[in-house]
């Protein structure tokens, strides 16, 4: 699941179930037949993402946790070098995804039902809840030219999700698109120029 395609369209990362543990798989695509174990051990290692140039891996994990709370982590492309990013004890963050220059990342944190589209600097330094609080939160995207974050959220008094943007300069938070169903997964192409969801 979660599959997250490279910069160059030559990798692709993905969560897969080894026995009771989510683990983090790079394939390439000139070879399907060659996969490679990036994370190991017994924790959750889920959500991957790639950094614009292709050197940084982030991802959420609960190997530091001891409730099983997701942090944020980085990790060089090749699974080495991780570095933890947040280190909240009684907040799950996940979904994170960097700006298209690299020097942030957005990500959604929540803690006893209310969730928050959170922004911090790429070294973890600065975090923020950018918008909230949320019945519920996920998929930032951002868009391409890295001034808005595109998220799906439920927000209070509603019972299904929608999407929405949230402005880098002005901090404005706009419903971009609402349905009588849940709207999800926003994920801007790579031209920028069409949004897809579900």
């Amino acid at each position: 699941s979660n599959p997250s395609w490279s910069p160059d369209g030559s990798q692709v990362l993905y969560n897969r179930r080894i026995n009771a543990s989510q683990k983090i798989f790079m394939v390439d695509t000139a070879d399907p037949s060659r996969k490679i174990q990036l994370t190991f051990g017994e924790s959750f290692d889920g959500n991957p993402g790639w950094s614009p140039d292709h050197k940084r891996i982030i991802f959420s994990s609960d190997r530091d946790s001891a409730r099983n709370k997701d942090d944020i982590y980085v990790m060089d492309a090749d699974g080495g070098n991780v570095r933890r990013l947040t280190n909240t004890p009684d907040v799950t963050e996940w979904s994170a995804k960097f700006s298209p220059d690299g020097a942030r990342i957005s990500y959604v944190a929540g803690a006893e039902g209310s969730y928050y589209l959170s922004l911090m600097e790429a070294d973890g330094s600065d975090q923020q809840h950018a918008a909230g609080p949320y019945k519920f939160a996920e998929f930032p995207s951002w868009r391409r030219d890295g001034k808005q974050v595109y998220f799906s959220a439920i927000d209070q008094g509603r019972s299904d999700a929608d999407i929405y943007s949230y402005d880098i300069e002005t901090h404005e938070v706009k419903t971009r698109i609402s349905t009588p169903a849940a709207d999800v997964c926003p994920h801007f192409t790579y031209d920028g120029r069409t949004l897809t969801y579900a």
